[in-house]
């Protein structure tokens, strides 16, 4: 299940850098792609939860991160968001929420003397700086929006990829 979290932070970077390659095109016309590679991480991370709940209370970050992306999701797949300048506040505040829990992740694997602790730290700062940024640029259109989402989904993916490395080495210690 690891490697399926691996595999989840790659899909989200992709759809990153495939929004990256189609600057030109509007929110609505790619929102399914980018909907549905939230669903699929964020169903991902909810399964990673039930299979080793039992195992580490670390685990629980990742149900909240798991649920806040599926739930994310839905409001894009079910056609919620109309503007671009939505589009960036909402995945602005999905990247900082994200953020914070990637960083409390981390600073519970550090307290439990798992090394790798600071990646999370370093991802998650990074998460929180692109979310505050879309917060101050909301109304960005075009190349601009294309850049600020394709950064969000690259981070969102480097943070899961992250998670499922340190998970790996956390799951081995306990």
């Amino acid at each position: 299940m690891r490697i399926v979290t691996i595999y989840a932070g790659i899909i989200l970077a992709a759809t990153g850098i495939w929004y990256f390659a189609n600057p030109g095109t509007t929110f609505p016309s790619v929102a399914f792609v980018l909907g549905v590679s939230m669903l699929i991480s964020g169903i991902i991370h909810i399964g990673f939860y039930f299979i080793f709940k039992k195992r580490s209370e670390l685990i629980l970050w990742q149900l909240a991160d798991g649920i806040l992306t599926t739930l994310l999701s839905i409001l894009i797949l079910t056609d919620m968001l109309i503007t671009d300048g939505i589009a960036i506040t909402f995945f602005g505040m999905w990247v900082m929420c994200s953020g914070v829990l990637c960083i409390s992740e981390a600073l519970g694997f550090k307290r439990q003397k798992i090394s790798g602790w600071f990646f999370g730290i370093i991802f998650g700062v990074l998460s929180l700086i692109a979310g505050i940024y879309s917060f101050a640029n909301p109304l960005v259109t075009g190349f601009a929006m294309a850049l600020i989402v394709g950064v969000i989904f690259v981070l969102q993916g480097a943070n899961s990829i992250v998670a499922g490395f340190q998970y790996s080495k956390a799951l081995r210690s306990l």
